[in-house]
């Protein structure tokens, strides 16, 4: 072969195969959704420890909270999620209803999460979503 001919030859890059960065699982995950709505302090913690000593074996708990202090998910490594507290409706009145937003948010936390069962240590999202109302 002539140099000319190694000239014109591209050697294509080699693609190396890597591990994904979320790999499925073919366990599912039993998630149970529950309520820590309006719950702070001493109260949301017993709240967060019963809920964690009546799971099932498998099943991993995401709580919803209202309050800002996520400390105690953090310390324990738990999930969670937050939804704004009910005072702040008046702070965001101008964006449109505030019980619409909250039915749109629960039904992405349960899309999200397709939770086995929901508990309501807390206030039940219903019952939250009621209050928003009023």
């Amino acid at each position: 072969m002539a140099a000319s001919d190694h000239s014109n030859t591209r050697r294509e890059p080699t693609l190396r195969k890597q591990a994904a960065i979320l790999p499925a699982t073919d366990e599912p995950q039993h998630i149970v959704l529950a309520s820590v709505l309006e719950l702070s302090g001493v109260r949301r913690k017993r709240a967060i420890t019963a809920t964690l000593a009546g799971k099932a074996s498998g099943e991993n708990v995401v709580f919803v909270t209202d309050d800002l202090d996520f400390s105690p998910f953090v310390k324990q490594r738990l999930y969670y999620e937050y939804l704004p507290p009910l005072g702040q409706q008046a702070l965001h009145a101008h964006h449109g209803p505030w019980d619409q937003y909250l039915v749109k948010r629960l039904r992405i936390l349960i899309d999200k999460w397709a939770p086995v069962r929901i508990l309501s240590p807390g206030t039940p999202f219903e019952r939250y979503v009621e209050k928003a109302r009023q």
